[in-house]
Parts: structure tokens; C-alpha cells; sequence
């Protein structure tokens, strides 16, 4: 089998390392390779791709087209609210008569916010309205958070979340980047930002505030180190994208999934420079959540 990690841009390579990383531990024998094909060419790159290709983890601005273009039903698959909700795919699984659309990314913001002590309050924050937005839309949503503020420098982004909180019946409200530190009156605040982006801002952390950083490197960040120092729960994108790949990883195996936290030392093997390992308690049987047995 052959795992394909489609990007507009160049994937980054620890996508590769993980996905390796997986095949190693588990047994299962598959390769993986990193692809950088743009958006009017991508429907065109997937049709050319044999049956050795088993799945494709799509990255950024790609995932609208990947949902566009899955031949699947949508509603025979696992996460069909939040996929059909967010009308965007990181996940294609390969299936009798094409390919299957899945959303994965959310579900270890949730595991973020779970770990934090967070599932079942109602306000969220999320900082920034690009895509990784999109994902912590749906991490709200499986928190039960019925009311949403998105903090952006451009309202026509925040405006373009819109339609997809509406789909999830979440309330969302468009706030100001300069109203930022409004955001920690939240429960659970998460981090949707690139690197750098909250290294100046100074936040007004509290000990009951939780929060998802989505930054992966450097890790931890300055706003990381701040929030824990005042006592604040923090959760970090290495494992997000540690329990992503984990269930990319299951969908494309149909059932071998490798532990998180051999994903967060191999994480920390391919990044020495940063600190994973001691960051925080490890979860080695975290499993994902059956949603379509979930009553909203």
C-alpha cells in the first residue's frame, strides 16, 4: 500500500517521518511519499493515481477540493457531521468506486481539549480564521460548545466560517484581532495561528483557562511557556497532528493504528531542539469517538 501527502505548497517532512513511523511500528508493509500539486491540477493528480494508493492526507487549502471531488456517499463513513459540516476532506481513503472524504484534524484538537478538562463547556475561542480554523470549528462542536468567537485580523475570513458553524448550529460571533485578549473570558481557547504569530501578544492568562496551540515547531512556544507558568492548561499541535496521523493511519489500514504517544517521541526524534516528551503525561489509549452515535 502507498499513502500519498498532497499539498499546494511542500508538505513538510515530519508528515513523511510519521507516516513511516507507523508502517515501522505496526508491521504493516506500505510506503509513503510527499506530493506538491496545485489546486487546479489536484482532481487530475488523484484520478492518475493507481490502485497501490490507498489514501491521501491533504493538507490546507486543498481539502475543499478533496471533499468536492470524493465519489463516496458521504453519509458511509465515520465523522459524517463534521465532514459534511465543514465541507472540507484531509482525509480520501481509497474505496470499491473511488474515494472516501473523512475530516481527521479535529478530532485531536478534541483530544487536546479533552486532556485539558474542557468536553462539555459552552465558550470557545478560536484565534484566526484560516483552515486549521475550520478543524477547531469541529473540536468545538464535539465539546458541546454552543457558542463560538473567532478572533481575525480580516472579517471576510471569519465571514467565511460562517456557513459551516450554521451546518453545526454553533454560534459564532466575528470578533476583533485587536479585542484578543478578550478571548481568555473562554473556557477553552485554541490557537489556529502560524509560528510567531502570538509571540508578541501579551495574553492574559488565568489558571482556568485552557488552551489548544496548534504550533508544532518550535515547541513550546512563547505563549506555551506563558500559559503554563501562570498555571493554565496547554495543549500542543504535536499531538493534534500526533492523533491525526494515528487515525489517517487506521482509516488507510482499516485497522492498525500505531499509539499517540509513539507518534509524540518520533515527533520529538525528528525535532531535538524542542521539548515533547516531558511537556506533558502521555496518552498511549487515547481511541476516537464513534460521532454518529452522538445526539446533538
Amino acid at each position: 500500500m502507498k499513502i500519498a501527502i498532497v499539498g499546494s505548497s511542500e508538505p513538510p517532512k515530519i508528515y513523511e517521518h510519521l507516516f513511516r513511523t507507523c508502517f515501522s511500528v505496526t508491521g504493516v508493509e506500505g510506503t509513503c511519499e510527499r506530493f506538491t500539486v496545485a489546486p487546479e491540477d489536484f482532481a487530475e493528480f488523484v484520478d492518475s493515481l493507481d490502485s497501490t494508493w490507498t489514501g491521501l492526507s491533504v493538507l490546507a487549502d486543498l481539502q475543499p477540493l478533496a471533499y468536492s471531488i470524493a465519489t463516496e456517499p458521504i453519509s458511509q463513513q465515520p465523522n459524517v457531521s463534521i465532514t459534511w459540516a465543514l465541507r472540507r476532506a484531509d482525509t480520501l481513503v481509497r474505496s470499491d468506486d473511488g474515494w472516501l472524504p473523512d475530516h481527521t484534524e479535529f478530532l485531536g484538537i478534541d483530544a487536546g481539549a479533552g486532556r485539558s478538562g474542557t468536553a462539555g463547556n459552552t465558550h470557545y475561542a478560536i484565534l484566526g480564521a484560516g483552515n486549521a480554523a475550520f478543524s477547531a470549528l469541529g473540536a468545538a462542536w464535539t465539546n458541546e460548545a454552543a457558542h463560538v468567537e473567532v478572533f481575525a485580523r480580516t472579517p471576510e475570513a471569519i465571514e467565511g466560517m460562517r456557513p459551516a458553524a450554521e451546518r453545526l448550529e454553533l454560534d459564532l460571533m466575528a470578533r476583533r484581532w485587536e479585542d484578543v485578549w478578550e478571548s481568555f473570558g473562554a473556557h477553552h481557547v485554541i490557537s489556529a495561528l502560524p509560528p510567531g504569530a502570538l509571540d508578541r501578544v501579551r495574553l492574559p492568562w488565568l489558571t482556568d483557562v485552557q488552551c489548544t496551540d496548534l504550533v508544532y515547531d518550535p515547541w513550546p512556544t512563547p505563549a506555551a511557556r506563558a500559559g503554563d507558568h501562570a498555571g493554565a492548561a496547554v495543549s500542543g499541535g504535536y499531538f493534534v497532528k500526533a492523533v491525526k496521523i494515528c487515525v489517517q493511519f487506521d482509516r488507510f489500514t482499516h485497522g492498525a493504528p500505531p499509539k499517540v504517544d509513539t507518534l509524540v517521541r518520533a515527533f520529538q526524534a525528528y525535532f531535538p531542539h524542542n521539548d515533547y516528551v516531558s511537556w506533558e503525561p502521555l496518552i498511549s489509549d487515547w481511541q476516537a469517538p464513534d460521532l454518529n452515535q452522538r445526539d446533538r
